[in-house]
């Protein structure tokens, strides 16, 4: 399981800008389009797998795997990775140096090369990781993912002109390119 530690900072698209993309003047909407920025911004995040701005998460296991622990979220900051668990005395305990590698958007962490994974309590989610995952910030997105913040614009767009209506957005062509097709 996936959970939010700390939420970004701000979001790729400002209200200046979205409300620039959708030709409005006034100020009425301002609640509303902020909150379908926040909305569109997540919805691109669960479309590629990946965090489009910096943020902190933590993944939970039960216990640790028989291999590796493979983060389910991109791009991440090897040098934040912490992996916490509850050994078999149900202490909390931090998993000294693990190893982190990334390959092809997927990051992979293992224990320390003279180590095993240790023991853990059991029937408890006994195995947190946690981790900074996403872009350090929008200049840094736009320099690498300029499409993804055209999937926000747009999502917001159709979302403000439909006001609720769902369907296909027409915006795989945007994220595409980036979408992890899964973590394996």
């Amino acid at each position: 399981m996936l959970r939010l530690v700390t939420a970004p900072a701000a979001e790729p698209v400002s209200l200046e800008e979205a409300k620039e993309w959708l030709y409005v003047e006034h100020s009425d909407d301002d609640a509303l389009i902020s909150s379908l920025i926040r909305s569109a911004r997540q919805e691109v995040e669960r479309m590629t797998r990946r965090k489009l701005i910096s943020q902190t998460l933590a993944q939970v296991l039960p216990c640790f795997p028989c291999g590796e622990i493979i983060l389910e979220a991109a791009p991440v900051d090897a040098a934040s990775v912490v992996v916490t668990y509850l050994d078999a005395d149900g202490a909390e305990q931090t998993l000294n140096a693990p190893r982190v590698f990334e390959r092809n958007g997927v990051t992979r962490v293992w224990p320390n090369v003279n180590d095993g994974w240790p023991e853990t309590l059991e029937g408890a989610d006994a195995v947190t990781v946690e981790f900074t995952a996403g872009w350090s910030d929008v200049a840094a997105l736009e320099a690498d993912a300029e499409p993804l913040i055209r999937a926000v614009k747009t999502i917001v767009a159709q979302d403000y002109d439909e006001r609720g209506r769902t369907g296909n957005r027409g915006i795989d062509n945007l994220v595409g390119a980036f979408t992890i097709s899964r973590f394996v």
